[in-house]
């Protein structure tokens, strides 16, 4: 019977500061040249990665639209020197397309030519490093891990999958919730009878990507209680002690990273607040039982 092939990260135990230094170039140069070949891959689905990266903006001009449908028709019964024509592009109750000057474009706006261009090379890079991500990660992690005892690797290895999940998780809550729903709620505020409220391609990317990023990393809580818990350094019972903090300190982080409306910052941290309590519950879970006193999970319950 032939020997288990040897474990590359034990392999690496011994090495100089020099071949240290050769394995973490060695390491970081795989995972760049798949973040670029998978950039190149991206380019030539440039198109669809745009479509993509714009979902959440159709969704808010659907969602506005159908609130600006109703609001404008509230406006024509309550008023009667209003008529439908003023608004609508026909006199037909049953047609609810707007005028365009008071309507709400679902195409997002480029002030130079150069724009168009610099969204879809950030839309290929954002999508090469979402599918390569976590490759480069893993890269990274062989050459960390050179540096832990074997329990202390299989400690990261546990709780790595369930982070990269709840990271992805958090994107996606952004992508198809926090995105839509934040402009929807800034945009109830620029009636487009009053203002012409135009979307830059540029701005909108930076306010997407920001939103997403942050709530991956917000969906990082669960993991980081149950590992402080499990290695001993933070007692659950301390966890449920400060949950009133902790929300409050919520509110105050979501209003430091959200457009300032108190919608968009009880979206960011809603979830937040949810994710500490089921932190809480897996830090209980996850701690050595030792330093749970019998009844204390009961009595935080």
């Amino acid at each position: 019977m032939s020997d288990p092939a040897p474990d590359p990260i034990d392999q690496t135990e011994g090495m100089t500061l020099g071949e240290h230094l050769d394995e973490l170039r060695s390491r970081l140069f795989k995972g760049v040249v798949v973040i670029v070949v998978l950039f190149f891959v991206a380019w030539f689905y440039r198109d669809p990665i745009d479509q993509v990266l714009e979902g959440p903006y159709k969704r808010f001009v659907s969602m506005y639209r159908t609130h600006w449908v109703e609001e404008v028709e509230q406006r024509i019964a309550d008023d009667p020197e209003l008529v439908r024509t003023d608004f609508f592009l026909f006199d037909d109750p049953d047609d609810d397309r707007l005028l365009p000057q008071v309507d709400l474009s679902d195409k997002l706006q480029v002030t130079g030519g150069s724009e168009a261009f610099v969204f879809k090379l950030k839309g290929c890079l954002y999508a090469s490093m979402f599918v390569g991500g976590p490759f480069l990660l893993w890269q990274l992690w062989g050459f960390i891990a050179a540096g832990l005892y074997k329990k202390e690797r299989r400690t990261v290895l546990t709780y790595f999958p369930s982070s990269i999940v709840l990271f992805f998780s958090g994107i996606a809550f952004g992508y198809f919730v926090m995105v839509p729903y934040a402009l929807y709620f800034l945009g109830m505020e620029a009636p487009p009878d009053l203002v012409d409220p135009g979307y830059r391609k540029g701005e909108y990317l930076a306010f997407m990507s920001s939103l997403c990023l942050a709530l991956g990393f917000v969906f990082q809580l669960p993991i980081v209680q149950t590992a402080l818990a499990r290695v001993e350094l933070v007692r659950p019972k301390t966890f449920a002690h400060y949950r009133g903090h902790f929300a409050l300190a919520s509110f105050v982080l979501a209003a430091m990273i959200t457009p300032p409306d108190p919608i968009t910052q009880s979206l960011m941290a809603g979830p937040m607040i949810v994710l500490y309590e089921i932190g809480i519950w897996a830090a209980y879970l996850a701690a050595p039982k030792s330093i749970i006193p019998e009844g204390e999970l009961e009595a935080d319950a």
